[in-house]
């Protein structure tokens, strides 16, 4: 028996100590909780479930497991039918415990066999005392009809990017996802790798939706990179998908391979398109700025 429990009456002592660890209190500060022995005929009351009202079950999948949140240590039970006894319930008996603060307490419920596009069970439980719900708590499952992909995205596979990534040239990464339990509403993330080093990556801001794109102006080396994507809805269908670019920057300036006249005109060819000027002083350090700009021909 518990020795601090005297005349029907559970007493605490506290004494307290301040933060500096000098002072402490001389007597004890009590604190008194009036018992009731009387027994207990009160069934566990269902506070709410995990997931709530409805579930959603992956493409695929028929089982799941359901979180029943009770006011006192219960086990819980399901039946795919209603109105059936908490002792003939078909399934239950799972884990069981509480919250961190003890004022909630849960059981875990594995739910099987649900086979159906929607599934309607019905759950009770019953507390330590034999205390058993008589009103169904109902829970519907609903699976998904198709699973979820990625079914189109950028950049293509193979993408060659030339131009300078700036503010106003970004560099731009998007996806659209279909199926799912939601018509394809997703949540997206990105990883973006040079070889199999991770460089960076985040999640798409447009969250919640079929279509995601972010932009980037970060200026990247010139070689290879992999693009990983990632997706999931809120049934836990999951989709994933790869793409892989090039960046190759011409950081060499143009070669002139002939020159001759023409028709009193003198004429250059370069090895790439590129645009010329001219000086007609001995100045060497003719620039654009300085100089006149010929007339090209591409």
């Amino acid at each position: 028996e518990d020795e601090r429990i005297q005349n029907d009456e559970l007493k605490i002592y506290v004494r307290c100590i301040d933060k500096c660890n000098r002072f402490v209190n001389v007597d004890e500060y009590v604190v008194t909780f009036p018992l009731d022995k009387s027994p207990d005929t009160t069934a566990p009351l269902i506070l709410r479930t995990e997931p709530n009202d409805p579930g959603y079950l992956p493409y695929g999948v028929n089982s799941s497991v359901v979180k029943v949140i009770t006011n006192e240590p219960a086990m819980c039970k399901y039946d795919f039918n209603a109105g059936i006894l908490y002792g003939m319930m078909v399934g239950g008996n799972g884990t069981f415990g509480s919250s961190e603060n003890g004022e909630e307490f849960y059981s875990s419920v594995p739910v099987i066999n649900m086979k159906e596009p929607e599934n309607q069970i019905y759950i009770k439980c019953s507390d330590n005392y034999g205390n058993n719900n008589t009103e169904d708590f109902p829970l519907k499952f609903i699976k998904s009809p198709a699973p979820l992909n990625i079914s189109s995205y950028m950049p293509a596979l193979n993408t060659l990017r030339k131009t300078e990534i700036n503010t106003e040239n970004p560099f731009t990464l998007s996806l659209t996802t279909i199926g799912g339990a939601f018509e394809g509403v997703s949540n997206c993330s990105w990883t973006l790798k040079r070889g199999i080093v991770a460089m960076g990556g985040d999640n798409f801001v447009d969250q919640g939706q079929a279509s995601h794109a972010y932009s980037f102006n970060q200026q990247l080396l010139s070689g290879d990179y992999n693009v990983d994507y990632s997706c999931f809805d809120a049934a836990g269908n999951i989709a994933k998908a790869k793409t892989n670019f090039t960046i190759e920057k011409d950081e060499k300036a143009p070669l002139i391979t002939r020159v001759y006249l023409e028709s009193s005109q003198l004429k250059f060819i370069t090895n790439e398109n590129a645009q010329c000027y001219f000086n007609t002083t001995s100045d060497s350090n003719c620039n654009f700025d300085s100089g006149t700009e010929m007339e090209s021909g591409f």
